[in-house]
């Protein structure tokens, strides 16, 4: 009689036979689906069986997600471990195959061949296909489904797999069939090809539950049921009590509240905050009456300072509150946008706790991106009954890994945690499964390019198909971006005329709100908020340096205060040194931390919200995309790089956001009262078109930005605004009013086939939208598109990909990271050392550079002396990824060293290159500049 007691399936912290391991995983899901009688209703559901039948096949199928550890290829990696078991393991090598695709051929043989003896269900031939994918689901639990498999003749003919394995495994599946008792019913198939992703997840999170140290290791045999109700059942259960995973818990919502009850902060001198026209709408709208049942997609089109952020938070919370989701995550363009979100909903320290609005206990929150380490607060976790001391788990377990960050109850982050769900990436499911029932809100949509935009259509479909509502906000988002959004999202929720719906969509109103459900499409224009929206902006051109210089000194001598937005942080740089006999302020992000964190602390001072008369006057700032988004600006007179038309209304919003004095003051009433004055436009001329039209002015930002066509017409309608076309009659012509104008802008700039371009732009269009279509093919080749089952997508996605062993990403455009180090001003250090001690000394060394660097040769030998010096093995791990760049004191504040520049060498659009010699540059940093990298002469490449 096989032995199922002769097997070990845990080693490395003690030794755990492998049947109590594979009950420990189940017991976790079990637990899970007493804590959320919900979850197993959707799957019983989709999977066409009733509770009970779901719930025995799916604890069973995941009972056995481990069983290839019975082969004795595996149990030879353990070869201690097997000898106390008694294995004789003479003669065998631990096999080169994984446990999971053995597994997986393991259940495919003993489905094939003892159907009617294996303990399982027998729905014939036709049910074999159905019952492989959901054993696929289970062993495919390391991050991947098992997409090639060994051959069955080869792991016998080797010895991996004896005889005496074969019947252990089938003793296994009878054993756990009947602790289960899955008797009957077979799963629909397209159904579980629908939920396959979900499944895949779950049971992955169920493995990482199951191997944790909260089960004890166990070696004695026990009789299984006694084991699984008496130990393994009762430990998931407190487990889950202190830990509690999203898709395993949910918190008690609190009832619908109204806007001024929900923001009493935004109400003035003790009374009620007043709602913008948004905000006052999503709460007439978002209530038990008025909002359709079933998947809601709601689209949020209004003017900076409409208040779109406090509108998706009312609109998440009365979803929320109305049953319709459990939690939510707020996805943003970049961690300082995300940063900004975080602080404005849940700076305790101050009073906000968004949480506590939504739930009446407390909710798990986190910030979700690479470097929230270095953000104060970005895990608020909740100490949890139940969770004693020395049972192992510590309380920032979701913080450990970001593929974590989605099982919390709320999370704000990049939009990029999300996305990496929809991605053929390792451990993407265990992120959809944090996504369910939750609201998605996704800020500033229109920022994303069309790679990232190809895997947010997967993402809508995936969250159409699971039912769950999603929130998209922008300003400034064209008709056909919006088509393509409505039409992801009602693929996946299976509405038909999917086409005819998105199309049927309004292109003229702004400011607007679109509900799509099943019943249709809602479209509600809404009234402006007063404010900038609603004012006249005059664009002014500059077609040379001089002229902004002239202009500049001419503003400030008047008082005023100035921000010029520049393209790069080249030209920022260049107009900083240009006009350093103004004191400018320079802003951009390739600055240290503490460097980056003391600038934007002056920045705010200088031009915020809060900034009084006497720090304002006079003041230039210089700044980068950096301050695009995340920071509440409010400057005077404005010099805006010509950029798309979207990024320009971005600056825009950092121009009068707040009513002012003449001298500055907040004025008490409301009421702006700045004189009047141009924004300034530097542009090539737009009548002087030619095949290096923007590249003439712009020579580095047209790397960035390479339509010109696009570009071209952004210019033309922000000077000409009479010539918008489809504009509203009787606005002034020579003035943008962008509650008016912001509509016809998007849809002349970005429409399909551009209108009035001159002839020589077409080129660099064309080119630019070959990129773009390039762009598209490598987000459909990196997505899962949601239409098939898991597998199948998987592997069709493979086949296109091109082969590497790294995972595709969420965005195209590398970031690079460089540690800046010392060792000319005494002994070795980090260059960020003693500078911020919320940072370890190699966070605080971390800066963005634009180049990808490298030592030069045995400058790495002086590494693992800062190694030893007491670090922590979090920065240990860290300096031996990011290269580090030795620089030496050249006085003023400056640093300056050399490295070697390796970029030339990368892949160019996904292809390899051939290989160009490394250059040898120079690196300087300074912490008023911040980091540069300056050509110097042409040098081989490092060993």
């Amino acid at each position: 009689m096989a032995d199922i007691f002769s097997r070990w399936g845990k080693a490395r912290s003690g030794l755990h036979l492998l049947v109590f391991h594979l009950l420990d995983v189940a017991a976790v899901l079990d637990a899970g689906f007493e804590r959320r009688p919900a979850l197993l209703a959707r799957l019983a559901d989709g999977l066409g069986l009733d509770r009970d039948t779901a719930r025995a096949m799916l604890l069973t199928v995941l009972a056995l997600h481990d069983i290839g550890k019975v082969a004795t290829g595996f149990q030879a990696s353990d070869r201690e471990a097997a000898l106390a078991l008694g294995l004789d393991l003479t003669g065998q090598e631990r096999m080169r195959e994984h446990h999971s695709a053995v597994g997986q051929v393991l259940l495919s043989r003993l489905l094939a061949r003892h159907r009617a003896g294996s303990g399982l269900p027998d729905g014939g031939v036709a049910a074999l296909p159905v019952m492989q994918e959901l054993f696929t689901l289970s062993t495919g639990h390391h991050g991947r489904p098992v997409l090639d498999l060994p051959k069955f003749r080869v792991l016998t003919e080797t010895g991996a797999l004896t005889d005496d394995d074969m019947d252990i495994a089938a003793a296994l599946v009878r054993a756990v069939a009947e602790l289960f008792g899955w008797r009957q019913g077979i799963p629909d198939g397209e159904g579980l090809k629908r939920l396959s992703p979900l499944l895949n997840g779950l049971f992955t999170l169920c493995d990482w539950l199951g191997s944790s140290g909260h089960f004890a290791c166990r070696v004695q045999p026990q009789e299984l049921r006694a084991y699984y109700e008496d130990t393994a059942l009762p430990t998931a259960r407190r487990m889950l009590d202190a830990l509690r995973p999203t898709p395993f818990g949910r918190l008690t919502p609190r009832p619908p509240a109204g806007f001024a009850a929900l923001f009493p902060r935004l109400g003035r001198d003790g009374a009620p905050a007043v709602p913008t026209p948004l905000q006052a709408l999503a709460d007439r709208l978002f209530t038990a009456d008025a909002l359709p049942d079933g998947p809601l997609l709601t689209i949020i089109e209004d003017l900076p300072g409409a208040g779109k952020t406090e509108a998706g938070d009312l609109i998440t919370h009365r979803l929320i509150a109305l049953d319709r989701a459990d939690g939510a995550y707020v996805g943003l363009p970049t961690m300082a946008t995300a940063d900004a979100a975080f602080a404005r909903r849940f700076d305790r320290a101050g009073g906000l706790d968004f949480g506590a609005a939504l739930f009446t206990e407390v909710p798990q929150v986190v910030l979700a991106h690479s470097r929230r380490h270095r953000t104060p607060g970005y895990a608020v976790t909740p100490t949890r009954a139940g969770l004693e001391e020395g049972e192992g788990y510590a309380l920032d377990w979701f913080n450990r890994s970001s593929r974590r960050a989605l099982l919390t109850d709320l999370g704000v982050g990049t939009v990029d945690q999300a996305l990496a769900g929809a991605l053929r990436a390792r451990y993407a499911t265990v992120r959809l499964a944090g996504l369910w029932r939750k609201v998605l809100l996704v800020d500033e949509v229109h920022a994303y390019d069309s790679y990232m935009q190809t895997l947010l259509h997967a993402l809508l479909r995936w969250q159409g198909r699971m039912g769950d509502p999603v929130v998209l906000m922008s300003a400034t988002l064209p008709a056909r971006l919006r088509q393509d959004l409505v039409r992801a999202y009602a693929e996946g929720a299976g509405w038909a005329d999917v086409a005819a719906m998105a199309e049927r969509t309004r292109p003229g109103a702004y400011p607007l709100l679109t509900l799509v459900s099943g019943q249709g499409i809602a479209q509600h224009p809404l009234a402006p908020v007063s404010g900038p929206g609603t004012r006249p902006v005059r664009f002014e051109p500059a077609h040379d340096l001089d002229t902004v210089e002239d202009r500049l000194r001419g503003w400030l001598a008047q008082g005023r205060c100035v921000l010029w937005f520049r393209n790069t942080v080249d030209d920022a740089v260049a107009a900083w040194e240009r006009l350093r006999d103004l004191d400018p302020l320079l802003y951009h992000a390739r600055f240290l931390p503490a460097d980056r964190s003391r600038i934007e602390a002056a920045l705010l001072d200088a031009i915020g919200k809060t900034s009084g008369p006497s720090a304002r006057r006079g003041r230039l700032i210089i700044a980068t995309q950096a301050a695009e988004q995340s920071l509440d600006l409010d400057a005077d007179e404005m010099v805006i790089d010509l950029a798309p038309a979207d990024a320009v209304v971005q600056r825009l919003g950092r121009r009068r956001r707040h009513a002012r004095m003449p001298d500055g003051a907040p004025a008490p009433d409301g009421v702006e009262r700045r004189p009047d004055g141009p924004v300034l436009l530097l542009t090539p001329r737009p009548d002087r078109p030619g095949p290096a039209w923007y590249r003439s002015l712009f020579s580095g930002a047209a790397r960035i930005y390479a339509d010109d066509a696009r570009l071209w017409l952004t210019a033309r309608y922000l000077l000409d605004p009479g010539a918008l076309p489809a504009r509203r009659p009787g606005l002034p012509p020579d003035a943008l009013i962008l509650a008016d104008d912001l509509r016809p802008l998007m849809e002349a700039v970005y429409a399909e086939e551009p209108a009035g371009v001159p002839d020589a732009l077409t080129a660099r269009h064309l080119a630019a939208e070959g990129a773009d279509l390039s762009r598209r093919q490598r987000g459909r080749v990196a997505r899962l598109s949601f239409r098939q089952g898991l597998r199948e997508e998987w592997a069709q996605s493979a086949e296109q990909a091109e082969p590497t062993e790294d995972d595709p990403r969420t965005r195209l455009i590398d970031s690079h990271t460089v540690l800046l180090a010392t060792d000319g001003d005494g002994p070795p250090r980090f260059l960020g050392a003693g500078d911020d001690r919320a940072f370890s000394v190699v966070e605080a060394s971390e800066c963005r550079c634009p180049r990808r660097l490298a030592p030069l040769g045995g400058q790495d030998a002086l590494v693992p002396q800062l190694l030893t010096d007491g670090l922590a093995d979090a920065d240990r791990r860290k300096a031996g990824r990011a290269p580090v760049i030795w620089l030496r004191p050249a006085g003023d504040g400056v640093w300056r060293g050399r490295a070697l520049d390796l970029s030339d060498a990368e892949e160019t659009d996904g292809r390899p290159g051939s290989p160009a010699p490394a250059t040898e540059v120079i690196v300087e940093y300074c912490r008023t500049r911040g980091l540069r990298v300056l050509p110097q002469r042409q040098a081989e490449p490092p060993a």
